[in-house]
């Protein structure tokens, strides 16, 4: 759940906001196991945080084309017109109240 959501009382948490967090959380295992790989003296711990960065980012994108064919993410949208969507939405939730 988001803040924003939060903020405007929506406590329920759907299939997107599940989604969404998944995401994120796939983002930071990607940017985790690149730091680590790359702070590895040891060889064999080397290919290890190698292979299953390779396999994190084959679930990330697995992950990422799933929420956008859902509708759920919209990576393709221009900046201004993802914080005009966020802006209806929350108008929305707020009209919920």
């Amino acid at each position: 759940m988001g803040i924003l959501d939060m903020l405007m009382g929506n406590t329920t948490l759907g299939d997107p906001t599940i989604g969404s967090d998944m995401l994120k959380d796939s983002k930071f295992a990607v940017f985790s196991l690149a730091k680590a790989l790359t702070e590895t003296a040891n060889p064999q711990i080397r290919q290890l945080f190698a292979s299953q960065l390779l396999l994190t980012i084959q679930q990330h994108h697995q992950l990422s084309d799933l929420v956008t064919a859902k509708d759920w993410y919209k990576p393709f949208l221009a900046p201004q017109q993802q914080v005009s969507e966020e802006l209806q939405l929350a108008a929305q939730l707020k009209g919920h109240r």
